[in-house]
């Protein structure tokens, strides 16, 4: 089922990039990092809330793998954007991953070899 994490949190598409900030060395959003677009503005609450209502509605569905975007502040698996706008990564996950991943869910981005059928 597809679903887009920013736009169940309030955000438009298009939108403005956006990165998950460190806040005191922290990358992982439900531990203190924020999530800011490129000209400063604050969209952790939506990301967060978006990454929520996205998880209850795989739940609802009985999903239990999925299939997200690299690299996306929201998606990334393994490693996402730096913070600094730069196209520099480093690990991490994005918000919504983190979440699923919390929740038991087989996570997988795009670029995966040999993704399972879902």
């Amino acid at each position: 089922m597809p679903v887009c994490p920013e736009v169940l949190g309030g955000l438009p598409t298009p939108r403005m990039p956006a990165e998950i900030i460190p806040v005191d060395g922290e990358r992982s959003v439900s531990r203190g990092a924020l999530v800011r677009t490129v000209d400063g503005a604050d969209v952790t609450r939506q990301y967060l809330e978006g990454a929520r209502r996205a998880l209850l509605l795989g739940l609802q569905a009985g999903c239990y793998k999925a299939i997200l975007k690299a690299r996306s502040p929201s998606c990334g698996l393994d490693k996402v954007y730096d913070g600094t706008f730069s196209k520099h990564l480093c690990q991490g996950h994005g918000v919504f991953a983190e979440l699923l991943l919390s929740h038991g869910f087989q996570v997988y981005t795009e670029e995966d070899p040999g993704i399972p059928e879902l």
